[in-house]
């Protein structure tokens, strides 16, 4: 069996920041990096980190307004999504987050978030599921699926955000032909 390797996600999606916003929020100059999205039950959820705060410093490590920091290991700054690729499932992490001008230090084990129900799949190295009856095939929706049916079925872009992956939705994406569903038109691919 083929396993897939998955990176590491803290589960937030992160902005720049300005100095605007520093100053709007309350918080301290020169600011960190904006929090625009958490996604529910992965590390940074269970850490308490809300959208709208401003991440600071991870182990020590003071996160700029870009979402890059300086280490010992680089002559460069790194982004935070290369220096969470380093860390171990299992470690701790100690973060300074910025809520509002409120200065909040949480830690919490590093674990694997998991992954969106709706998301990108591998066909060779993961099981396809789906179930055909009625003159259509039914499958669970994927990235694969918005690629190839966004063009026909616009309703379909809205799972391209993360706020809308986390629960599981059935798409059609086939319709037998001379089906009685086919014959029908009631209902197309992509519904």
């Amino acid at each position: 069996t083929v396993k897939l390797l998955r990176k590491p996600f803290l589960g937030v999606l992160y902005n720049n920041a300005t100095d605007s916003l520093t100053e709007l929020l309350g918080n301290p100059h020169p600011g960190g990096c904006y929090v625009v999205e958490v996604v529910k039950d992965s590390t940074l959820d269970k850490a308490g980190v809300k959208r709208g705060d401003m991440i600071y410093e991870i182990n020590g490590h003071k996160v700029d307004i870009y979402g890059e920091m300086s280490t010992p290991w680089s002559e460069d700054k790194i982004s935070l999504i290369n220096y969470v690729g380093r860390l171990s499932i299992g470690q701790e992490m100690t973060l300074i987050v910025y809520r509002k001008g409120e200065r909040k230090e949480v830690t919490v084990a590093f674990s694997q978030s998991s992954l969106p129900a709706i998301r990108k799949i591998f066909p060779g190295y993961e099981e396809i599921d789906y179930e055909i009856f009625g003159g259509m095939v039914v499958m669970p929706l994927s990235f694969n699926h918005i690629a190839r049916l966004g063009n026909n079925s616009p309703g379909l872009a809205r799972f391209a955000e993360m706020k809308n992956q986390s629960e599981s939705v059935l798409v059609i994406t086939h319709i037998f032909p001379n089906s009685q569903l086919a014959r029908s038109r009631t209902v197309g691919v992509g519904a």
